[in-house]
């Protein structure tokens, strides 16, 4: 959420939310007509849905990457005046219990639609434990790996002499560093090498270009433009454009569809214009009702967990249970719009707390062994 201090900032909550909403459109609209994950493959009623449908939702997966910049624009208020640890703790009580109670969640749906338990055992494993190749219990856990990378980098980055307030340093190394791999790409085939290997994923060198750009937009927000900070922009904006460009000709190619290529790179435009004016912004979404918005950015992260692998087992079962697929999809995404409000509401918040008070068990336990080892022994 775009949150530092108890200040929330409206925009940033309501992109999230519409950010998640893109990729699920993506998922439901396109992807499930073209085999969707390992999971629901070989599940009949998944492929269901009007194929018309691809033409009008092949482009929410820039939803990711505008997650990213927002990624990089709240990481880096987060980390403005913070010790590493205590970021660090931070950030995993962040995504830990969301990953826990969603994990689960989609474990039990794929069971119920007659996945097999042992692989998803398994699955679900790899996906609490945050391990940063697949298969994961859903395959959204791909983008948890790289938001651990960039909170690594950012820690580390703290542990510098002024670090805390020289992150923009941490976004012309990632803006220039993603633009040379993409720059490298460029001239071997780089619609079919469109950065999806999990090495470079996990180094930033894919999506580096979007952290810094939100990196970028943080700085410009506080302290204003300058030429230097715009010559960063404009470097990260490259880098950014490149992969877009990229990924956008090859899923254009390979789902068949005939739209114009430029939109997602138009929709990644729009948010990142809305991310650097969101600051400015504020006074006029003061006036929306209290509370609503915050609370979609909080339910953004488990909506985004449960809605590829969980939806899609909850298609299947509507549609056995005798419920067409335009109306199951509908009802699908209601239910996981309020499955994820929730989660956010009633099943995080215990988790974290759960989590602090195992800290503070551990160091209680600590203290106790150093006093008793210096008992007399006999």
């Amino acid at each position: 959420m775009g949150r530092r201090g108890g200040e929330s900032i409206i925009l940033i909550d309501l992109l999230r939310f519409a950010c998640a909403m893109l990729v699920l459109a993506y998922h439901f609209g396109t992807a499930f007509g073209h085999g969707a994950s390992p999971n629901l493959r070989g599940m009949a009623e998944i492929a269901t849905l009007p194929p018309g449908w691809k033409q009008w939702t092949w482009f929410g997966w820039v939803g990711v990457e505008l997650f990213f910049v927002i990624s990089g624009y709240v990481i880096t208020g987060s980390a403005e005046g913070a010790a590493p640890g205590a970021f660090l703790w931070r950030r995993a009580k962040r995504l830990v219990p969301g990953a826990l109670a969603c994990a689960t969640v989609t474990a039990i749906l794929l069971m119920l639609a007659g996945a097999a338990i042992g692989p998803l055992i398994f699955e679900w494993w790899k996906s609490v434990l945050f391990v940063p190749v697949a298969p994961w219990i859903d395959p959204s856990y791909w983008t948890l790996g790289m938001e651990a990378a960039f909170y690594l980098l950012v820690a580390g980055h703290l542990c510098l002499r002024g670090g805390s307030g020289r992150i923009e340093w941490l976004g012309w190394a990632l803006a220039a560093v993603c633009l040379a791999f993409w720059t490298a790409l460029l001239f071997h085939d780089l619609p079919a090498r469109s950065g999806l290997q999990r090495l470079p994923q996990l180094l930033l060198l894919t999506h580096g270009s979007c952290f810094a750009l939100g990196i970028f937009a943080r700085a410009a927000s506080r302290r204003g433009t300058s030429m230097a900070r715009n010559a960063g922009i404009a470097l990260a904006l490259a880098g950014a454009a490149i992969e877009i460009a990229a990924k956008s000709i090859g899923e254009r190619h390979g789902l068949g569809v005939t739209g114009p290529v430029w939109v997602p790179g138009a929709i990644f435009a729009l948010g990142a214009a809305l991310v650097f004016a969101a600051h400015r912004l504020q006074p006029w979404f003061v006036r929306l009702p209290a509370g609503w918005a915050p609370a979609a950015g909080l339910a953004t992260y488990p909506l985004y967990l449960l809605h590829q692998d969980g939806g899609g087992a909850a298609f299947v079962m509507l549609q056995r249970a005798g419920v067409a697929p335009v109306p199951a999809i509908l009802l699908v995404t209601l239910a996981l719009v309020l499955a994820a409000f929730a989660v956010a509401r009633w099943i995080e918040p215990p988790l974290r707390g759960a989590m602090d008070a195992l800290v503070r068990f551990s160091r209680a336990l600590g203290r106790d062994s150093l006093r008793s080892a210096s008992l007399p022994t006999g």
